[in-house]
């Protein structure tokens, strides 16, 4: 008697010894394939493995990157997010933009407000200068007032002059 092929592999050819598995990148989740109807592994996933038998034997991108492409075959070709967008979980085909007021880094899997001391320049936090000052969120940073200051940069507040003194 003929064995049908299991799952993850398939045969197109007659009289043959033994079936083929499918490549990586693709997995076969029906049994006795007679065509090579592997399916690929979707965008954001890859497997290395040959002869998958389900989608679940793909492995997605982690956190913080993304793959448009289909039928992949390493973690490689899983791109680190930009600055100023984010993947929450693994598995997307893209990547999500900053809500407005909130920065990241390359590959973040989170949108953070800038700190106190810091101020929102395009899509990262970049320190405030001597004499300004920023709180959480921000997006500029403020310059101290008459009879304030503020001589070290990334600070939340400025100081006011002793008496005696006054700018």
């Amino acid at each position: 008697t003929c064995t049908k092929c299991t799952k993850g592999r398939f045969q197109d050819e007659k009289g043959q010894a033994s079936c083929t598995a499918c490549v990586a990148g693709k997995y076969g989740d029906a049994e006795e394939q007679t065509t090579d109807t592997c399916k690929p592994c979707g965008k954001g996933k890859y497997s290395s493995a040959q002869g998958a038998v389900a989608d679940s034997q793909c492995n997605s991108c982690s956190p913080g990157k993304y793959s448009a492409q289909t039928a992949q075959i390493a973690a490689s070709v899983c791109i680190s997010c930009g600055a100023g967008t984010y993947t929450a979980e693994g598995g997307l085909s893209e990547c999500a933009t900053c809500a407005l007021g909130k920065a990241s880094v390359v590959g973040s899997s989170v949108c953070v407000a800038c700190l106190p001391g810091e101020k929102l320049v395009g899509s990262t936090c970049a320190v405030c200068d001597e004499g300004r000052y920023s709180g959480i969120g921000d997006t500029t940073c403020t310059k101290c007032t008459t009879g304030r200051f503020q001589d070290e940069k990334g600070q939340a507040s400025c100081t006011a002059c002793v008496a005696g003194k006054y700018n």
